[in-house]
């Protein structure tokens, strides 16, 4: 039995978060002895009460000042040595940083989920950004095994290390194609079956994601017969709001526990992203049939390049080149390769943990 420890900050909603969930739904516990150890009281939105579906053993330390920080490793080492794992599996910034104090003593494998600079500075500012990207780099650098989720970031850190190439998976059963009877029950459901063309954007307002960019082509597109639901909370929620203005046809719902009910009822799927590792929220809307019209960066470049059908590119922030692939008319359903499943990279890091033990 290998004895497996994830560490991660909590359990709330995000797709990171998605990226653990799917990881753990199709491990073979006969094997894997799970802990899943948080460093943060769980919110509202958080994914918990569904983690405990699982045979996973939970600890949390409810961290708070300075001690989330420069007191890790004093709180968790006690945790740790308590379960004696064999494999410790961290995804984000404060998991490496407790791992990398005890990474000389136990078998870490990190894995890398974007673009540090991009992210760290989107989140935090530009200096507390940088100064986050590089020591996370300089704690990566110690870990016994390295795991990128998509080919650019592979080529971006290639100078760290050797590297794992394990894309991030969808739940395929969780995020099924949806028949044209059941889209339409959705969209009366939500009281949006007026309208003949739904699009839909997800995740994070912040100036990554770009969602003005994606408003602004809309409104050039407005009409009776089409419209656009934006799910998501940030730093430009207010911004969003100002840029729709008086019009009707924009939906701008904030977060939402479940998406899935507004995919099923949507037909084209946008992502203005300036930067992604490899986005779970188009892979879920890919997978449920949509469209998917994406910003032509690497990660997207490489969901196109593995799909065989139904992804559009757009330069990225650049409003008219977006506005044309909008207008066009009868853009197939996504036809997603399967290496993007969640038993498809749940399968990969089994294999791994396997391989270490």
């Amino acid at each position: 039995m290998i004895r497996v420890l994830i560490i991660n900050s909590s359990l709330e909603r995000s797709g990171l978060t998605n990226v653990i969930y799917n990881l753990i739904k199709y491990i073979d516990f006969s094997k894997i002895e799970l802990h899943i150890l948080t460093l943060s009281e769980e919110t509202t939105f958080s994914r918990y009460q569904e983690f405990t579906e699982f045979p996973i053993q939970f600890h949390c330390l409810p961290l708070a000042g300075f001690k989330r920080y420069l007191g890790l490793k004093k709180s968790v080492q006690p945790f740790i040595e308590k379960i004696e794992p064999h494999i410790i599996h961290t995804f984000a910034f404060r998991g490496v940083l407790a791992a990398y104090q005890l990474a000389g003593k136990y078998k870490v494998v990190s894995t890398i989920q974007a673009d540090l600079d991009k992210n760290y500075i989107a989140d935090y500012g530009f200096l507390v950004g940088k100064l986050m990207a590089k020591a996370e780099l300089f704690m990566l650098r110690r870990m016994a095994v390295r795991t990128v989720c998509s080919l650019e970031l592979m080529q971006l850190y290639k100078h760290i290390g050797t590297l794992n190439y394990i894309p991030n998976g969808v739940c395929t059963q969780d995020y099924d194609k949806v028949n044209n009877i059941d889209k339409a029950k959705y969209k009366e459901t939500l009281q949006l079956n007026q309208y003949e063309k739904i699009f839909i954007s997800t995740g994070i307002l912040n100036e990554r994601k770009n969602p003005l960019c994606i408003i602004r082509a809309f409104k050039k597109i407005s009409n009776a017969t089409n419209a656009l639901i934006i799910l998501g909370d940030g730093s430009l929620m207010e911004a969003c709001k100002a840029e729709i203005g008086s019009d009707i046809n924009i939906f701008l719902l904030g977060k939402k526990a479940d998406v899935r009910m507004y995919l099923a009822a949507s037909d084209v799927f946008i992502s203005a992203s300036w930067s992604e590792g490899l986005p779970n929220a188009s892979l879920e809307a890919g997978f449920m049939g949509l469209s998917l019209v994406l910003s032509k960066i690497l990660p997207h470049q490489e969901i196109a390049t593995q799909s065989s059908a139904g992804v559009h590119l757009f330069k990225p922030g650049i409003v008219d080149d977006l506005v044309k692939v909008l207008q066009q008319d009868n853009m197939e359903a996504a036809q997603l390769n399967q290496q993007f499943s969640a038993q498809s990279m749940s399968r990969s890091f089994q294999e791994l943990y396997a391989s270490l033990a």
